[in-house]
Formats: C-alpha cells, structure tokens, sequence
C-alpha cells in the first residue's frame, strides 16, 4: 500500500511538470489538454489515495478480529482448565470419603471398632466443615455449582439452585459445566455493585431439551463490556448453544438480568426419530 501511493505522488508530479514543460515549450498545445492532464493526475491520485485508505480500514478490522479470536481461543482454553480443575478437586473429595468408608467398614470387619469409631469421626467432621453440597446427579455440573458457590458467599450473594439432571447427558461432558461456569460468572459480576444480590438458577431436562433460566440482580449503572471478560464469556455460551441446536435470550430488564437456554438432548431427539422412522 505505502508503495502504491508513493508511486500515485510521483506519477501525479510527472504528469504536473509534464503539463508545465508543454505549456512552456509548446505554447501551440491547446489548454484543454494541459487542464486535463493536471485534472486527470488528480482525479487518479484521489481515486488511488481513497483505495489505499479503505484497504487500511479492512486491515485494520481484520487485525482487530483475530486478536479478539486469539483472546477468545485463550479465554476458553483457560475456562476449561477452570472447569476441568474444578470437576477433579470435587471428584477428589468424593474418592477420598469412598476410601475412608471402604477402610472403616474393613476395620468394622477386623473389630478394629475404636479405630473405626475414630476415622468415622474424623470423616463426618471433615465433611461438615466441608459442607459438601449435591445439587443434582450430574457430577460435572454439581462441581462446578459447589465451586461458584463460594465466590457467591464471599460476595454475599443470595443464590438458589434447582437442578433437575440424570445423571449422564447425551452430550460433551463440558458443554454444560462451561455454560453454567460463564452465566455465573458474569451473574456474580453483575451482583457486585447491586444492594439486593441474588442468583436464581434452574435446570430442568425433558426427553428432547434441556432449558437454563437464570435470574440475577443486575445495576443500571453497570456499563455494557463488549469486548471484555463478560463478553466473551456471553460468546462462548452463545457459541456452545449454537452447536447443540440450542436457542439463548438474554434480557436485560433493568434492576434484573434473565438467561434463558434451550439445549438439544441428542440422545433423546435420535431415539424419536428413530421411533418415528419405525
């Protein structure tokens, strides 16, 4: 581009000096020829300099879409860490109480019973410190409920859950656990500058969908983050809902902000047209 228009400046001053050189030497030429060759230059070097200035524009835009890919991409690959670690530190938990029981009931069985009494004790403390929550059957959801959960304390937010679930879904173990991950997450951003913060979840499945409504406080004061963090996390469920023939709506109403989610339940919409097709 830059060379483009360097090459458009020397041939506009060319064509100008050419126009002078005739009108000094060949004073026969007839003006019009020299008015139109200095108008012409001109029109060519708008022509040109217009050009190059939207190609500028485009690459620019272009530039300014795949940074906000590359962020994206990072952002998702960081979100599956996040949900990935969250998944493993609950099934952690769970894998370590099964030890303890399985020890305790080997212990009850060696009438080992003191020792059984004492790990049994120590398993039901640590379990009220804990206060490990199930919200539903599915272990991957459930983890990453129990790991929002105590940002939710932290920022004194008033949340409700009710997740109805089977205990395995017909699809990617992650799509759901990095849905609810971004929804709360921009939920409990919305919540911190509110006085009334509340999140209100529910999950519901039926034999073709799965639905999401969420309600949350929300601030009229709170500017809308395009590009930023809550912005990319609407992206990426937005994304996610796409591919699993799924529909989202969000509404903004004010003091309140409302998520609404349809997701496809593959399995169960193969078994129908199965059954149709029979």
């Amino acid at each position: 581009m830059k060379y483009l228009l360097m090459l458009c400046i020397f041939l506009m001053q060319s064509t100008f000096w050419l126009a002078v050189y005739l009108k000094l030497y060949f004073p026969n030429i007839h003006n019009k020829v020299i008015v139109f060759l200095l108008y012409g230059s001109y029109i060519v070097f708008v022509v040109i300099y217009f050009f190059v200035f939207y190609r500028l524009i485009k690459y620019n835009q272009l530039k300014e879409e795949v940074s906000m890919l590359e962020k994206l991409k990072m952002i998702k690959q960081q979100q599956k860490e996040s949900v990935e670690l969250a998944i493993q530190a609950e099934q952690k938990k769970q894998d370590e109480i099964i030890e303890k029981l399985q020890l305790i009931v080997t212990q009850l069985d060696n009438n080992e019973y003191d020792k059984a009494k004492e790990l049994f004790s120590q398993v039901y403390d640590n379990f009220k410190i804990n206060k490990m929550k199930t919200y539903c059957d599915n272990a991957y959801v459930n983890a990453v409920l129990v790991n929002k959960e105590s940002l939710m304390e932290q920022y004194n937010i008033k949340y409700q859950f009710e997740v109805i679930l089977p205990q395995e879904i017909d699809l990617d173990i992650l799509v759901l656990p990095t849905i609810l991950f971004n929804i709360l997450d921009n939920a409990i951003h919305a919540c911190q500058i509110c006085e009334n913060k509340f999140i209100e979840l529910s999950i519901h499945f039926t034999d073709t969908y799965i639905s999401i409504y969420m309600k949350n406080s929300n601030s009229k004061k709170q500017e809308t983050e395009i590009y930023g963090v809550h912005g990319y996390g609407t992206k990426i469920v937005e994304e996610l809902v796409c591919k699993n023939n799924g529909t989202c709506e969000w509404k903004d109403n004010g003091d309140t902000f409302e998520s609404i989610m349809m997701l496809k339940h593959k399995k169960a919409g193969d078994e129908d047209d199965h059954n149709s097709n029979s």
